[in-house]
This record gives C-alpha cells, structure tokens and sequence, in this order.
C-alpha cells in the first residue's frame, strides 16, 4: 500500500469513505456512495462511485485502480445487452497539466449479450483500452468520472455481436438453433433453383416489338 509524506495512507477511508492519494490528511480521490457497498481489499477499491479531488493531486500524478458496479453507472439492460450485476474493472492515471486534469487508462467488464444469429445469450468482454479524458478545471473543483466512463463503456458496445464466430444461426424456415442440431427442413422444401438461362428475361417483350420503319 502505497503512503502519503504525512504518512497516512494513499488507499484508506476518511469519515467511512474510501479514498485514493491525500495530502495534508486531505484524500485525492474520493469514492462517493449512496449504498455503502464499497469495499477495499489487497490494494485493490471496489466502490460505485468516482469523484477527483483536483487540489491534492501530487506533481507527478496519482495511479487508479479498482472496480465499480456497472449499475452504478446508470447502465440499463435492454434486448440486447445485459449488464446484471457485472463489475467494471479500471486502471487510470490522473495528472494535472496546467489547469487541467488528465485521465489516461483502461477499463474492462464481462456482461451478458444477445447473439444476433442465434438470439442466444452470451458472454460478452467490453475492453477500452485507450481512455483518455481532459477536464478544464481553472477553480481546482472535484472532477466527477462517472458519465465520462459511462460513455466510454456505451461506445464500446459493438453493434453485431455473436456468441462464436462460426454460429450458425437459426432455421429461416423453423427457428431452430442450429448450433445445437439441424431440423427436419429438407433442401427440397426450398424453392427449386433456376438455370440462368431459363430465367424470364425482363426485356423479352421489347424483342418481340416491331417498331414502323
């Protein structure tokens, strides 16, 4: 665990909330929660919530990382994704140039998706690998990471998804999944193919039209 130059502790709670980095028993980053699920445990912060305290970043940044409840981030299911109770896993670096602050990192969660072939539900990875956000922050206000991280997840969202990259869907003709075995549809239910040359010419007619000379 890393330890301020006052010699409290970088990963510690102050007044029952936990924080990140301090300076003058001041914390860096506090973790605002309204149901008190936080925890800390090997260095590591699980909590709901991420609000930077700008003022009491040190020179050379301050390194984050934990997890956080993707409900916590205003994440709701629909018919295709299923965000349940998964957790997203954060890796930031949080300096500041000038006036203002600069969040670099990666963030990582498992959910549940639909496959768009066999309408199957999945394990879907969200990987953002490139984080980066940039706040003007001239008054040294507390810099709030919630919504920027909620869209980052929103965009990595991709818009075809499949459960594996061979599915093979369902039966146009009977619905069944087709991954867990074929159907009793027979190819020759289907329409019977026609030669190219027995195909109706659509300018047949205009063959057969005489024009006066």
């Amino acid at each position: 665990m890393r330890n301020c130059s006052d010699g409290v502790p970088a990963v510690g709670c102050s007044d029952g909330v936990p924080a990140v980095g301090c300076s003058d028993g001041v914390p860096a980053v506090e973790f605002m929660t309204m149901e008190d699920d936080f925890k800390i445990e090997e260095g590591s912060i699980s909590c709901p919530m991420l609000v930077v305290q700008v003022k009491n970043i040190p020179d050379e940044g301050m390194d984050l990382h934990g997890e956080l409840p993707l409900r916590n981030l205003d994440l709701e299911d629909d018919d295709r994704f299923v965000f349940g109770d998964a957790l997203l896993s954060f890796r930031l670096h949080i300096s500041v140039a000038r006036h203002d602050v600069l969040v670099k990192g990666s963030l990582n969660a498992t959910i549940q998706a639909v496959c768009d072939r066999c309408v199957e539900t999945a394990p879907l990875e969200i990987r953002c690998d490139e984080v980066f956000h940039r706040y003007k922050n001239e008054a040294e206000q507390p810099v709030d990471l919630t919504e920027d991280i909620r869209e980052d997840i929103l965009l990595a969202l991709p818009q075809v998804f499949l459960c594996k990259e061979d599915c093979l869907g369902l039966c146009p003709k009977c619905g069944q999944n087709l991954n867990l075995g074929t159907c009793d549809c027979t190819e020759d239910e289907e329409e019977p193919f026609e030669e190219e040359d027995e195909k109706q010419d659509p300018w047949a007619a205009f063959d057969n039209l005489k024009l006066d000379k």
